[in-house]
């Protein structure tokens, strides 16, 4: 079958996992990616898709079967206004009219605040024929609107195979997620000067000890930039290593199950610190962590982007020696599977 794919495409190694999970499993249908900007990447990578502009669409539309909205925070409100959520509603009822399937999937919800948002959200949900979430606190938000062709899973990233990655924890590898959040610019001062402190007084008191510093995102968002902000001000810069994802997922993830720790602030270093039981400190800067952590009954102290101030280095240091990881059941995780039970039935069982 012949499938498009509406996703975050922003080199984001979360987003990236997900399609790469969806490619591979289905690898002998033909995936439409639409918007890419990078189309050599995907074609040396996945043999089965093709990459697309919205315009060409039309060109194709005869022989695609269905169309896939995979990512996390595609249904969020945002303050640039909601042109590119009117765009996607106009292509996925485009599908529904000609009786195309429509299949979102791996969403969370929110945060939202306006009505107007979450009525152009209610018409994206009317306009599918399957929907799954990835906490309960955004099922819930689709329960009270009505909208009932959902299910709620775990992450999808839980599902992401690595076998291939032997995992090798060394005791003096310290891990830190760091985020280049540009939606909330007036903390992030607050937030480098805290990790460049914490970094400086951990690497005094532990002479042996290394430190990765991970950047998630090497887009537009580009967590490098923040990294190195951080370590111009890092004392011994020889301890500290800048770990960037490049497109190379399989690369990253060996540095980061080298960790014996994590300090996450992206939503999918918490992801994988659980996946590789490792653990972990949250720096939460968006509902998404929240739910998440209180999905899997998480009781640990949390940080928040927006009130550094509250971040305890000393704390934090004896969390760190202590080093005892957050453990949740393997049926937890395998139940990130039912995010495909609809696209299984379709490009599987042919249903």
């Amino acid at each position: 079958m012949n499938i498009v794919v509406m996703a975050y495409i922003d080199s984001n190694l979360g987003d990236d996992l997900m399609i790469d999970i969806l490619f591979k499993k289905y690898n002998n249908h033909t995936f439409y990616v639409l918007g890419a900007s990078d189309k050599k990447y995907f074609k040396n990578k996945y043999p089965n898709i093709k990459v697309i502009r919205l315009r060409e669409l039309c060109k194709y539309i005869f022989i695609l079967h269905g169309i896939v909205v995979i990512g996390g925070s595609l249904f969020q409100d945002y303050k640039e206004g909601y042109e590119g959520y009117h765009l996607r509603n106009t292509i996925l009822k485009w599908f529904k009219i000609l009786r195309k399937k429509v299949c979102i999937m791996g969403i969370n919800i929110g945060p939202i605040y306006t009505d107007e948002c979450m009525k152009l959200f209610k018409k994206t949900f009317e306009n599918s024929n399957y929907i799954s979430v990835r906490d309960k606190k955004s099922y819930e938000i689709l329960k009270e609107n009505n909208i009932y062709n959902c299910n709620c899973y775990p992450d999808i990233v839980f599902n992401y195979q690595d076998d291939n990655i032997i995992k090798n924890i060394n005791k003096d590898k310290l891990g830190i997620s760091i985020i280049n959040y540009c939606r909330n610019v007036e903390y992030k001062q607050q937030y480098i000067d805290k990790i460049v402190e914490l970094i400086n007084k951990y690497l005094i008191e532990n002479v042996n000890k290394t430190i990765y510093l991970f950047a998630f995102n090497s887009g537009n968002e580009n967590d490098a930039e923040v990294i190195d902000v951080i370590f111009e001000k890092i004392i011994e810069k020889d301890k500290v290593s800048r770990v960037i994802y490049n497109g190379n997922i399989d690369e990253f993830l060996e540095y980061y199950k080298k960790c014996f720790f994590i300090i996450g602030t992206r939503f999918h270093s918490i992801i994988l610190a659980l996946k590789y039981k490792i653990p972990f400190i949250p720096i939460i800067y968006s509902i998404k962590t929240d739910n998440l952590l209180d999905d899997i009954k998480y009781n640990s102290t949390r940080y928040y982007y927006n009130s550094m101030n509250e971040f305890n280095i000393e704390q934090i240091l004896n969390a760190i020696d202590s080093a005892e990881s957050f453990k949740i059941k393997g049926e937890y995780t395998n139940l990130s599977k039912g995010h495909f039970n609809y696209l299984d039935s379709i490009l599987i069982n042919n249903k």
